[in-house]
C-alpha cells in the first residue's frame, strides 16, 4: 500500500466524524427545542383548559347556587313589598334605591369567587354584577323579571410562564314570583311542641324545612339543608330525653343535632303564612274564574257550571260525580264531587289516566283519560260518553279542562293500586319498585286532588314516572285538605309510599296519622314531593333508648321525607296550587355575550 496515500485517510475520517458529531449535536438541539416547545404549548393548552373551566364553574355558580344567594339578598325587598300589599303588575316588587345595596351584597358572597388546584394546575375565578334594572313589559300580579349585567374573570396557571386569563360578560334575568307553598319539603306554622309532639331520630328529610314556630327536637332527626324558624329559638333536649327539653337560641352540639349537613339553624326567618280555604280549588274545578279565593260558590252557580248533566238549574246538585262539559260535549272544567267520595282510587293502562269514583251512595263513576286519542271517557250509571279534552294540568282560563278534582265534603279512601310480587326488600328503597307497587299517576297527568274537609290516604300513590330516575318527568300530583288534615288511613300498608305535594292549611289542620299510637309499628311514611301544614302532628310514637343514646319509634310511622327536585323555586307546581304573598327568586338565566381570552 502507498505510504502516501494511506496518509490521507486520516484527515478524510476526522472531517467525516466532525460532520456527524455537527449534524447529531443539531439534531439533538432540535429536539429539545422541539420537546421545550411541545412542552410550552401542553402547559399553555392546560393552563387555558383551567381557565375555561373556572369560566365554566362561575356560570354553573351563577345558574344554582347563585340562586339562594340572589334569594337571600332579595328577601327584604320582597318581604316589604309583600307587607305593604303592593301590586306587582303596575309596581316594581324590588325599589331602584335598592339596587347599589343588592349588587354590593351579591359581589360579597361567599360563592362569588372560585378557586382550587386539580393535577399541579391553579384555577381561580370571580363573578361580579355591574348594573340591574327592571323589564318593566314583565310585570304582572304573578311577578317580574330583573336584569344583571354581569362579568367573570377565570385564570389558569400551570407555572409563572404558563398563564391564561378568560373573561366574559353578559346578562342574567332574575324571574321573581310568589312563593308557592310546594317549596319545602316540610313547612309548618306550628311544630306542635305544646301538644307534646318533637322531630326525633328516625325523622329525615332532605329538602328545605321552616317551622314558624312552637318547634323541639329530641334524639337525631337529620336535616340535609339545615332549618329555618320564625321564631328566636326551638327547644332541645341535650340527654335526648324528651321531658328534658331546654329553650336555646343557639346550635346544640349535644345528642340533638339538627344540622345534618352542616346547614344549622336559622333563626327569625320571615313567617310564612298558609292559606284557610280551598274556594279557588272548588272554582277550578268547576270550570270557574280560580281567582277568586274567598267568595263562597253558590248554589246557582254550581248548578250552572254542571249545566250540561240538569235541564234545568232550580235546585240543589245531588250528591255524586260530575264531570263539567258544554252541550257539544268538550270538557269545562275537572272533576266535581259534590258530597263524601267513599273511595278514589287511581291506576294507569298504557297512556290512559283512570279514576274509579265511590260516591257518598256507593255509586260508581269510571273516567278513562285517554292522552293519546285526546279524549276523557266518563262511565256513570250503565252510560257511557266520550268528552273531548284531557284532564291535566291548569287550565289557562276558565270554561277550559284542567286536572283539578275537588270534592265538598271529605275523600275517606284515596289510593293506586294494590301491591303485588311480595315484600319490598330490607332495606326499603326510597324509589319503589313498579312491579311491587303498580304507579297510579300516569306519565301525562298533572293533577290536584283536593276535598273540602279530609282526604284519607289508604294505599300507595306512585308516580309512573320517578323524578329522581326519569329526567324531564312530568307527572305531578297535589293533595289538599280545606278544613281538614291529609291523612294516612289505618288500611294504609306498611312503609307507604305517597309522592305528591301535600297542603292542610286550616287552623291546628297537619299530615296526620289514623291510630299511630295503637303499638303497631309501621315502618316509614315515604314521600316524595312537599308538605305543608298548620300544626305538625304526631305520626308515631317515640321511646328514649339509652343504650344508643338516642329515640326510637315503636308506635306509628317515622318520616322518609324527599323533597321532589322539580319543586324548587315554583320548578315544577300542581294545578292551581296556592302560592303565599312573598315573592322570590324562581329562576336565573345567565345569558353570555362577549368572551375574550389571552
Amino acid at each position: 500500500m502507498n505510504n502516501r496515500t494511506q496518509g490521507y485517510v486520516l484527515p478524510t475520517v476526522l472531517i467525516s466524524l466532525v460532520v456527524v458529531s455537527a449534524m447529531a449535536a443539531m439534531t439533538i438541539n432540535l429536539t429539545l427545542s422541539e420537546t421545550r416547545q411541545s412542552g410550552g404549548n401542553q402547559t399553555v393548552a392546560q393552563a387555558r383548559a383551567a381557565a375555561e373551566a373556572a369560566q365554566a364553574d362561575a356560570l354553573f355558580y351563577m345558574s344554582n347556587q347563585g340562586l339562594s344567594d340572589v334569594n337571600i339578598v332579595l328577601a327584604p325587598f320582597a318581604n316589604t313589598f309583600a307587607n305593604s300589599s303592593g301590586d306587582a303588575s303596575t309596581q316594581a316588587i324590588i325599589p331602584t334605591s335598592a339596587y347599589g345595596p343588592i349588587l354590593t351584597s351579591l359581589n360579597g358572597a361567599a360563592g362569588m369567587a372560585i378557586a382550587g388546584t386539580a393535577n399541579g394546575v391553579s384555577y381561580g375565578g370571580t363573578v361580579r354584577y355591574t348594573s340591574m334594572n327592571v323589564d318593566e313589559k314583565s310585570f304582572s300580579s304573578g311577578g317580574q323579571t330583573y336584569i344583571m349585567n354581569y362579568t367573570t374573570e377565570s385564570k389558569g396557571q400551570r407555572n409563572a410562564a404558563s398563564t391564561r386569563t378568560v373573561t366574559t360578560n353578559g346578562q342574567m334575568q332574575v324571574k321573581m314570583g310568589r312563593q308557592f307553598l310546594n317549596q319545602f319539603v316540610l313547612l309548618a306554622n306550628d311544630g306542635g311542641s305544646q301538644q307534646g309532639n318533637f322531630f326525633a331520630t328516625g325523622m329525615n328529610y332532605d329538602g328545605p324545612v321552616q317551622i314558624n314556630q312552637n318547634w323541639r327536637f329530641a334524639g337525631k332527626p337529620k336535616f340535609k339543608y339545615g332549618v329555618t324558624t320564625a321564631s328566636s329559638n326551638v327547644q332541645m333536649s341535650p340527654d335526648c330525653n324528651p321531658s328534658n327539653n331546654q329553650t336555646v337560641s343557639t346550635q346544640s352540639n349535644n345528642c340533638t343535632a339538627p344540622d345534618w349537613g352542616g346547614f344549622g339553624i336559622k333563626y327569625a326567618a320571615p313567617k310564612i303564612d298558609l292559606p284557610k280555604n280551598a274556594a279557588s280549588q272548588q272554582r277550578a274545578a268547576l270550570g270557574l274564574d280560580p281567582k277568586d279565593t274567598t267568595t263562597t260558590v253558590s248554589i246557582l252557580q254550581e248548578c250552572q257550571a254542571l249545566g250540561a248533566n240538569f235541564s234545568t238549574c232550580g235546585g240543589t246538585v245531588p250528591n255524586g260525580v260530575y264531570v263539567p262539559q258544554d252541550a257539544a260535549g268538550n270538557l269545562t272544567g275537572g272533576i266535581y264531587i259534590k258530597g263524601d267520595a267513599n273511595n278514589v282510587a287511581l291506576s294507569v293502562s298504557g297512556n290512559k289516566q283512570i279514576y274509579t269514583i265511590t260516591d257518598v251512595n256507593n255509586a260508581v263513576t269510571t273516567i278513562t283519560v285517554d292522552y293519546t286519542a285526546k279524549t276523557t271517557t266518563v262511565v256513570k250509571g250503565g252510560v257511557t260518553k266520550v268528552l273531548n279534552g284531557v284532564l291535566s294540568g291548569e287550565a289557562k282560563s276558565p270554561g277550559q279542562p284542567s286536572g283539578m278534582i275537588y270534592s265538598t265534603g271529605s275523600i275517606k279512601s284515596l289510593g293506586g293500586p294494590a301491591r303485588t310480587n311480595g315484600t319490598l326488600g330490607n332495606p326499603v328503597p326510597a324509589v319503589p319498585d313498579s312491579t311491587k307497587i303498580p304507579p297510579a299517576v300516569a306519565t301525562n297527568s298533572v293533577i290536584n286532588i283536593s276535598a273540602a274537609s279530609d282526604v284519607v290516604v289508604q294505599s300507595d300513590l306512585t308516580y309512573e314516572q320517578d323524578p329522581r330516575t326519569t329526567p324531564g318527568a312530568k307527572n305531578v300530583l297535589g293533595l289538599m285538605a280545606g278544613s281538614g288534615s291529609v291523612r294516612i288511613g289505618t288500611g294504609a300498608p306498611k312503609d307507604v309510599y305517597v309522592q305528591a305535594a301535600l297542603l292542610a292549611g286550616a287552623k291546628n289542620q297537619g299530615f296526620a296519622v289514623d291510630s299511630y299510637n295503637n303499638g303497631t309499628l309501621r315502618g316509614d311514611i315515604h314521600l316524595l314531593g312537599s308538605l305543608a301544614e298548620d300544626t305538625e302532628p304526631p305520626r308515631g310514637v317515640g321511646q328514649q333508648n339509652d343504650a344508643k343514646d338516642d329515640i326510637i319509634v315503636t308506635s306509628g310511622y317515622g318520616d322518609a321525607f324527599n323533597f321532589d327536585p322539580r319543586f324548587l323555586n315554583g320548578g315544577a307546581v300542581p294545578p292551581f296550587f296556592p302560592s303565599t304573598s312573598k315573592f322570590a327568586a324562581q329562576a336565573v338565566w345567565p345569558s353570555q355575550q362577549g368572551w375574550q381570552e389571552k
